[in-house]
C-alpha cells in the first residue's frame, strides 16, 4: 500500500505502466476467451454436419 501513497517518490510513471499492463492483460483474456468459444463452436458445428451427412449415407 505504501507504493500508492508514495507517488511523488516513485513518480506517476510506475502507476501508468501498471495501468497499461492491467489493460493489456484484460484485453488478452477477452481475446483468448473468444478464440476458445470459436474453437468449441466450430467443433460442434463440424460434428453436427458429420452426423447429418452420415445419416443421409445410411438411407
Amino acid at each position: 500500500m505504501n507504493l500508492f501513497y508514495n507517488i511523488k517518490g516513485q513518480g506517476s510513471n510506475l502507476l501508468f505502466k501498471i495501468g497499461i499492463a492491467l489493460i493489456f492483460i484484460g484485453l488478452l483474456i477477452l481475446l483468448l476467451k473468444e478464440i476458445i468459444i470459436l474453437i468449441l463452436a466450430s467443433i460442434f458445428i463440424a460434428l453436427g454436419i458429420f452426423l447429418i451427412t452420415t445419416s443421409f449415407r445410411m438411407r
